[in-house]
């Protein structure tokens, strides 16, 4: 994939997926997991969280997707990443109203076990509705989510 697709694939899929896995985005920057890390340690990406439920052993990180949209020569027109606040990047992740576990599990490129692993750090607005089919979501309040990618930021 040349250069200008992978960036026209990375602003299209930031609605869709605003934190990517450490595999995607070592796949876009060609880099290997060791590097990605120290690149989030360094503060080179400098919105990374650990999303693992606790008490994990292995940490499940996730990265803002523009800042490797930036690392891969995109400009930004709202400027660079490493100016942002925390509640720009939150506002950017989440939608403005209540998340739907199902929208969750998208948002935070996770599996639906992994999202109910996390609902004990959130707090429950309406449970299923049913237990299956299209209304067996969970809907969590959006200002619970919000501490957790808080408290879940790597600094």
């Amino acid at each position: 994939m040349n250069r200008n697709a992978l960036i026209a694939c990375i602003q299209l899929n930031l609605l869709r997926r605003p934190l990517l896995r450490v595999q995607t985005v070592q796949d876009c920057l060609a880099k290997t997991r060791d590097e990605v890390n120290a690149m989030i340690e360094s503060g080179e990406l400098p919105f990374a969280f650990d999303l693992s439920a606790k008490p994990a052993t292995r940490k499940e990180l996730r990265i803002f997707t523009l800042c490797v949209a930036e690392k891969t020569g995109w400009k930004n027109p709202a400027g660079q990443t490493k100016n942002y606040q925390l509640s720009e990047v939150i506002r950017a992740i989440l939608p403005q109203r209540d998340v739907r576990s199902t929208e969750l599990r998208n948002l935070f490129a996770c599996s639906c076990d992994h999202i109910y692993q996390l609902a004990d750090n959130l707090k429950v607005t309406r449970k299923p509705a049913a237990t299956g089919g299209p209304n067996s979501y969970t809907v969590f309040h959006r200002a619970s989510v919000e501490t957790f990618l808080a408290q879940r930021r790597i600094v």
